[in-house]
């Protein structure tokens, strides 16, 4: 007796195409994340670039200005932890 041929797509095959399909679509994330953005052309016809050339903006990071003090009368609960 000779045992039939399966055909088809099984299980195993099957999350193989998946993992390639899932680590495709992660590259392909990855490659626009690191792209240049395409901010366009301002009004004199040369491209924006920030100021200084870095990759800092003009403006600063948001985390290298310390923020506002906080008033003594608005803080309502101060609490005392360690950390170890």
């Amino acid at each position: 007796m000779q045992v039939p041929e399966r055909r088809g797509t099984d299980r195993r095959s099957f999350l193989k195409g998946a993992v390639l399909v899932g680590a495709g679509a992660a590259a392909t994330g990855l490659v626009a994340a690191c792209s240049p953005s395409s901010s366009g052309e301002g009004a004199s016809g040369e491209a924006s670039t920030p100021s200084g050339g870095g990759a800092e903006p003009a403006t600063g990071w948001s985390w290298s200005t310390p923020p506002a003090a906080i008033a003594d009368a608005d803080i309502s609960e101060t609490i005392d932890t360690e950390i170890a």
